[in-house]
């Protein structure tokens, strides 16, 4: 039997543990067993792939791994599996997400499934197809070109944020309260603890910490981050 491209993008790079785990499941059962049987135990075979640690990455790997993960999308990808952890397939990672936020868009789902595959497995691909907009549908009044630069624009923003909250986390760690971290910024910055620039800080490291961009969207609204 063969992976459906889905499946093989869901185990990308370990085929060969899906192929053992499946001979061993089918030696269990024995010969002779019909198609959807062997579909049944083919599908057991990748989710037990899939809840399985990946295995030991050689060293050349290992750093790929770890300049990986100094980028925004590895760690907007990791907030996005706290609530669709990895062992989901991108359709349930899809329903798990819009439960957790029933307003959220499609174009926003599409970049927080680009995202978390981006932290799973490296692949690119889902997040160069976002912003390139080649997964717009094809009766869209835009072009993907148009669209395409509008949400690099819209990701370099958010990059942006992500940015100057990590320097305010160094300032005013998480486990401060916003309260307290407003009196240590305005401290280190020479601001007023209730000035409209220490609220835009305030915002952008409470970005930094959980992934929400509400804090961002409320400051732009109101001028002052959700508490």
């Amino acid at each position: 039997m063969e992976l459906t491209r889905q499946q093989a993008r869901e185990v990308k790079g370990r085929v060969p543990e899906v192929a053992s785990v499946f001979a061993d499941l089918l030696a269990e059962r024995g010969p002779g067993l019909e198609p959807p049987a062997m579909a049944e135990l083919l599908s057991a075979a990748l989710d037990r792939v899939r809840k399985a640690p990946p295995p030991a990455l050689p060293a050349t790997a290992t750093h790929a791994v770890e300049q990986r993960k100094k980028r925004f999308e590895y760690w907007f990808g990791t907030t996005i599996l706290d609530i669709a952890p990895a062992h989901l397939t991108d359709a349930e990672a899809a329903e798990a997400l819009c439960a957790h936020d029933p307003g959220l868009t499609t174009v926003q789902l599409a970049h927080d499934l680009a995202c978390r595959r981006y932290a799973i497995d490296g692949d690119p691909g889902p997040l160069n197809a976002y912003f390139s907009g080649a997964d717009v549908d094809s009766e869209s009044l835009l072009p993907e070109e148009q669209i395409g630069k509008g949400r690099r624009l819209a990701h370099r923003l958010r990059v942006l944020h992500w940015e100057a909250g990590k320097r305010f986390l160094e300032l005013a760690p998480a486990h401060l309260s916003d309260r307290a971290a407003a009196r240590t910024l305005g401290q280190a910055f020479g601001l007023d603890p209730e000035g409209a620039e220490i609220v835009e800080k305030l915002a952008e490291r409470r970005y930094a910490m959980t992934g929400d961009y509400r804090a961002i969207e409320e400051w732009e609204a109101e001028g002052r981050p959700r508490l």
